[in-house]
Parts: C-alpha cells; structure tokens; sequence
C-alpha cells in the first residue's frame, strides 16, 4: 500500500509564543530492514530567542495506527505522556523534563518509533515515500536514510540527491538543509522493473476484398527492453516506424477475423545512454489534440518557455477526475483549458505538448501501461483497457528524451514526477510525427467490455538470445535489376547496430536495430559483369557483426547475377558463334558462286 505521510509539530506553551520566540534544528533518520520495516529517530535542539516565554510540551500527529517502540527522551529522562491511536493517526504528546529558560538557552530531545511494511515491494523495486514536514519555524532539516543494499540501486528520487554513500550493507543518503514544504518525497530503489504482458488483438475485415493491417506491440525504447514469447498467429513482418514504433503487419481476406496474441517480458531501466534526434521538427508541428498554433497556446507558450514552468502550470491548472477513469474520452488540450476539473492523463499529456510545442521544445506522448498497488494515488482504469498517457521532451542539454507525469504529480499531492520517472511505466506506443497513431494495444476488441491487456510484475527474467542472422539471395524479379539480400532475425529480441559487409562487392551496410522475429530486404552492390562470371562468384560471403560484439559471423549466398549474367554471356556466345557461322557460310556461297 502507498503511504502519503504528514508529520506536524503542534506546540503547545505555557505562556504566549510566537515561531520567532524559538529556533529548532533536527535531523530524521530512516533505517530500513530488509523487510521494508523501517526505525525513525527524530533528533531536535530547540533554542530559546525571547526571555518571558519558553515552551515545555510538543505534540507530534502521525498519520500510522500501526506504530510500535515508540520512545521519547531529552537528557534528563523520559518525556513521553501520552500516546493516542486514532482511526488514522497517531498522536504523541511530550512534555520536556527541564525546558530551556532564557535567551540562546537550549536543549536537546528526540523521539523514535518503528513501521512495520514502510518500504513497499513492487515487483523487483522497492518503493519509499518520506514524510512532509510543516512546523512553525521553517529551519531546515536534514535527512538521513539507511537503505539495505539489497534494494538495489537508487533509480529514481522526486528530490536531488548527490550526497549517496555505501557502507557495509547499507546505502546512505543524505539530504541537508532540506526545506519544510507540503510535498511528499518519493524514491525508488532497483536495478530493473520487470513485467510479464499478454495483449489480445481481435481484427476483422468487414470489406469485400483483401486488406493489410498492422498492430503495435511493445517497442524497445531507451530504457525499455522488450523479449517476446511469442506472437501468434505470425504476422507477414514487423517493422519499425520513424518513431520507435513496432508495428506487425497482417493480411485478412474478405471476411476473415482472428485474434492475435502476444504475448512477451519487459524490462524497464534506469535511463543509461544519450538518444540523438534526427528531425526535432517532427516532434514541433501541429496534431489533433495538440493545436500548436491556436492564440491561447500560443500565449500560454510565451507564458511558461522551459518544461518545469509549463509542467508546473498543468499540474497546478488541471485536476484529475477519476468518475471519468471508467469511461476515458480523449479532449485535447483546449477542451482541457476548458474545462479543468474534468480531466485524465490524456488532458494533462496533451495541455504539457502544446504549450511545449508552441515554445519550441520537441515533445510527444507515451501511451501505455502504469503499474501501482494504489489507484487513489496513482489513478488508472483498471476495467478498461486504456490505461495511461505520460509525455516526454527532449532536453538538448542532457540530449536525451525525458520522461514526465505531470497526472501523477497532481494526484500524489505533489511529489515531483517531473525530474525523472520511476521504473513502473511501460510503453505500449510512442506518438510523436502522430498524436493518434498507431493505436494503442487495448483498442482492438471483441467486445466493448472485453478485457484484452494482462500485465503483472515478473520474477524471472527472460534472457535475450543473440543467435547469428539469416542472410538469403533474393530472386530478382527482373532482368538487370539491382541485386537484393533478405535478412532475417530470428531471435524474440532486437538486434542492434547490425554492420552487413562483402569484400566480394565492396559493400557496407548498417542497420540501426531489427525487431524480434522481423524481415528486412536490403539491395547489395552489384560485381562488374565480367568478374561475375568467374567460378568463385557463384556465391558470395556475408559478414555480420551486431550489437557491439566483436565477433564476425559468415555466411555463404548464392549471387543469382552471376547465373543470370552467365546465361547471358552463353546465349550471345551462341549468338555469336551462330552469326559467325552464317557469315563463313554467307562467303563461302559467295565466293561458290562467283567462280561459276
């Protein structure tokens, strides 16, 4: 279960007092087991600025009812009264055994206690969110968290944290001068994510005459790795579009309808390496949903120029209504503006791309599946299969896609979704030279209350397989045409940054990745017409090396122009010969009949 924790000093004194009368300085330690257990200590120093009041006894409301070992002390004992277990907090009362009297005079207490389950496992991540902290003052503080190894790496924070330290079995992060706010703090601990998925694709052709249609299935993206079980019935190929879309393509006849499952694993990273945009105008250009050129857009985009302002400003305009969730109907942005207290993901997606847009920052939405044990906080349509809609933009600095979630940050009551991402968000498809293509998996029903998209967390990982490409000739179609190799991967992964290479024809080709079980024809250069002909290019040889290895892989395939090219060169030998024959035989009458 999510906890969204407060903590609230209340200060109860024995003569009139004001914030400026005190100064409190403390430090909050979190350490947790490997349970997810966690111990809190609580140290304060409160100092006395004024010289006619002082304060004696505090009260400390936690929002726990399951709370165990709760102790308080300052230095001369014990300074625990009362604890009070209401139906959704818990109540502390201190009472100080020597309260400090007079000007700069000050004094030391601290109060502990233990939660049982406050780190949550989720699937192969470990999830914490730290408490609020309001008090009177305003005095910084300073964080400490102990976090056992086995967590994992840290992969995502809604506050910056540089100060992270490893000591014996423990992760230590330190956090100073932390300033008192309303906001929750989220981190994420975990090398990886890990889902299993199983989506369902009902197609029909209702048409008197054949058509080709294609799905999305799961891409591999930037910190988005995808394996595949299998996909059944097989489609025709599978490719991917300029935007980092796979899309299988199938043929139905006349009638025909048939369901497509696929059926796969996802690993989701922390984001590891730099992505470059070839075209950033096509990430810029006005889409249904997304009117870039409209006033209001417009003005907002001179309003709000960098992603954290105009982040901000959907976060703080729109509010999630979540008696829409059941029955989600897409608005666009200005519908969004509109009408803000009506709003999904898809409102808060498309108001942060327009406005984005419009100030010249390339952006696209992320439309997919978002895992979490609590719908309140982050809220998706569980019934349906629409699930949820995220944005990106490219930051030119970091040259990288970052992801936001601008809805999950107006529905956990401010923790900031905007630095990064965490690892629960899977991305079914990227809509970007497109606001409405290609259609997200859960679009393709039998039923309108079919349920067709099944994702839950995995616990053992599929190993990506890297077994060697297969290279086959290709049968021309035509006389003299160009020469054309079809390349095959046959494994349930993407192969990457695939380097094709003949030292028989002088050529070199590369291949940014190849999707799982997909088909690629690629043209060759063609040898010169009369080394075609030789013996030993009958067949010629195919290296290939892919995803960074540095073994070479050969293969051997027929080079049909050399057969071609030899029929060639046979027939107009015959030809030739044929002419010469006539041509002795044409002198040989000639001169037959001169002499007679």
């Amino acid at each position: 279960m999510f906890f969204v924790i407060g903590l609230l000093f209340l200060f109860f004194l024995s003569s009139p007092c004001q914030a400026t009368d005190f100064s409190l300085s403390e430090s909050i330690n979190f350490t947790l087991n490997v349970n997810g257990d966690a111990f809190a200590s609580h140290t304060l120093s409160q100092t006395n600025l004024s010289q006619n009041s002082y304060i004696n006894e505090y009260q400390v409301q936690l929002p726990y009812t399951n709370l165990k070992n709760i102790s308080a002390h300052d230095f001369y004992g014990q300074i625990l009264k009362t604890i009070d277990i209401g139906s959704s907090q818990t109540s502390l009362a201190l009472k100080l055994n020597r309260p400090p009297l007079g000007v700069g005079k000050s004094q030391a207490f601290s109060f502990s206690y233990f939660i049982p389950g406050f780190g949550q496992k989720k699937g192969n991540t470990w999830e914490l969110i730290l408490p609020t902290i309001s008090r009177p003052d305003n005095n910084p503080v300073n964080l400490q968290l102990l976090i056992p190894l086995t967590y994992g790496k840290l992969a995502f924070s809604s506050i910056q944290t540089s100060n992270l330290t490893i000591t014996g079995s423990s992760q230590i992060i330190n956090i100073s001068n932390f300033q008192s706010y309303d906001k929750p703090l989220l981190f994420v601990f975990g090398d990886y994510q890990l889902f299993d998925f199983l989506l369902h694709y009902y197609l029909e052709n209702n048409r008197n005459h054949s058509i080709q249609t294609e799905i999305a299935i799961p891409p591999q993206t930037e910190d988005q790795q995808i394996i595949l079980r299998s996909i059944s019935p097989p489609p025709i190929n599978i490719y991917a579009d300029p935007d980092g879309n796979w899309l299988a393509t199938y043929t139905l006849e006349p009638g025909e309808n048939f369901k497509v499952e696929v059926n796969g694993q996802a690993k989701i990273f922390p984001k590891l390496f730099k992505t470059t945009v070839d075209s950033p105008q096509n990430y810029l250009t006005e889409q249904p949903f997304w009117p870039v050129s409209q006033p209001q857009i417009q003005e907002l985009s001179r309003a709000y120029r960098q992603p954290r302002e105009i982040y901000n400003f959907v976060v703080e305009t729109l509010s999630y209504n979540y008696a829409q969730a059941s029955q989600p109907k897409r608005k666009g942005a200005l519908e969004a503006l509109a009408d803000p207290a009506n709003s999904l993901c898809t409102e808060f997606t498309d108001l942060f791309i327009s406005i984005a847009r419009a100030a010249n920052i390339p952006s696209r939405e992320l439309e997919g599946y978002a895992f979490t044990n609590n719908l309140k906080i982050k809220p998706i349509n569980e019934n349906g299969d629409i699930l949820h809609a995220w944005p990106q933009y490219y930051d030119k600095y970091s040259q990288s896609w970052k992801s936001i979630d601008p809805t999950w940050g107006k529905t956990t009551n401010g923790i900031d979704y905007f630095t990064d991402l965490d690892l629960n968000h899977l991305v079914f498809v990227i809509h970007g030279s497109s606001s409405d293509y290609p259609v997200v998996p859960g679009s393709y029903k039998e039923k309108a209350e079919t349920k067709t998209v099944f994702v839950e967390t995995a616990k053992q990982s599929l190993s990506p397989t890297y077994q060697t490409l297969l290279v086959t000739s290709t049968k021309p179609t035509r006389l003299f045409g160009i020469p054309r190799i079809t390349l095959h991967n046959p494994n349930p992964n993407v192969i990457e940054n695939i380097i094709l290479n003949s030292t028989s024809n002088n050529w070199t080709f590369t291949i940014d990745q190849l999707p799982p079980f997909s088909t690629r024809e690629i043209a060759i250069n063609k040898i010169n017409f009369f080394d075609s002909l030789l013996p030993h290019n009958q067949k010629i040889t195919i290296s290939q090396q892919f995803n960074n290895l540095q073994s070479n892989y050969y293969q051997k395939i027929i080079y049909y122009p050399h057969y071609q090219n030899l029929i060639i060169s046979v027939i107009g030998l015959i030809i030739l010969l044929a002419l010469i024959g006539m041509s002795v035989t044409s002198n040989k009458d000639f001169r037959h009949a001169k002499t007679t």
